[in-house]
């Protein structure tokens, strides 16, 4: 599974998030960065918990 940043519509502007879906489809997960950005070893723990 390979998650991705995404760009999506709120408040009448563009925020960004970083997406994980299961490889077997479904639900996935959508986080919004912080202050301090989105590192790598928050993506793979979102990857995971899509997994699951």
């Amino acid at each position: 599974m390979a998650g991705e940043m995404v760009t999506f519509s709120s408040n009448g502007g563009q925020c960004q998030g970083y997406l994980a879906k299961p490889a077997a489809g479904g639900t996935g997960v959508v986080v919004l960065q912080e202050w301090c950005g989105l590192v790598d070893q928050i993506k793979v723990v979102l990857e995971r918990l899509a997994e699951a």
